[in-house]
């Protein structure tokens, strides 16, 4: 039987679709996880007044958003920037 390139071509597109539709269905839900969690970390530890850690912990997303937008344009491996700028490995989990 011959091969179908058309049906073929198509069924991948369906795939690609489902997996983009599917990776950004969990950034959507993870992503204010991840942001939640950070943010109860950060107020545990901050070693300032009640009253100032909630504009701290606000500043420092908003931060971190424009750090991302910057890898994004720029191209950049925010990972590596990570290790350069902190000595932090958030993948490797090297201190």
């Amino acid at each position: 039987m011959a091969k179908n390139n058309a049906l073929i071509n198509s069924i991948l597109a369906v795939a690609e679709r489902n997996r983009s539709s599917h990776v950004a269905e969990a950034a959507d839900k993870d992503t204010p996880q991840i942001y939640a969690a950070l943010a109860i970390a950060l107020y545990r530890l901050l070693d300032m007044p009640e009253n100032d850690k909630a504009d701290a912990i606000n500043s420092i997303f908003v931060e971190s958003q424009e750090i991302w937008m910057d890898c994004v344009n720029r191209g950049l491996d925010i990972n590596q920037m990570c290790i350069d700028e902190t000595g932090i490995d958030v993948i490797g989990g090297n201190k």
